[in-house]
């Protein structure tokens, strides 16, 4: 794994922490007209998936499906968190073009080796004590800043 997506991993898992601690950050509607801008028309669009009118059904459904399990669960409901999980599984599946699957599958080597580094520096079992930030966690292992924070 690329220590950025190391940093990436680090905040994701920093706001896991944060939702545990606050569900309520779960319940915050998708408000369309707040979204963020669409990229230039310059910007490379994945292959299959040139504007709207092409995002496959199947990924509408998800969304939806999403949505619904969001805004009718309890949030501390044993499963669910799984359940989201596998939808975003499926999504990826749906969205994923040949050569995204390929290019994840050419990273997946240095995802093993920033496993064995995290284990070996004992992030896992610091991260498992309190919440800690990238920074702090950094200091703490003795560990290159930029190589756990972006």
């Amino acid at each position: 794994m690329h220590p950025y997506e190391l940093s990436i991993l680090m905040s994701s898992l920093e706001k896991v922490k944060l939702e545990q601690e606050n569900p309520s950050l779960l319940q915050i509607p998708y408000n369309p007209s707040k979204a963020p801008p669409p990229p230039p028309t310059s910007a490379k669009q994945p292959a299959t998936m040139s504007n709207r009118d092409e995002i496959p059904e199947e990924a509408i459904e998800i969304i939806d499906t999403f949505r619904s399990i969001v805004s009718t669960s309890a949030h501390n409901q044993p499963g669910i968190k799984e359940e989201l999980l596998e939808l975003c599984y499926k999504m990826e599946t749906v969205l994923e073009s040949p050569d995204d699957f390929i290019q994840k599958l050419r990273a997946e080597p240095t995802r093993y080796t920033a496993v064995k580094i995290g284990i070996d520096l004992g992030l896992f079992e610091m991260l498992g004590e309190n919440p800690i930030t990238a920074a702090a966690l950094a200091e703490k292992c003795e560990a290159d800043k930029l190589l756990l924070a972006s």
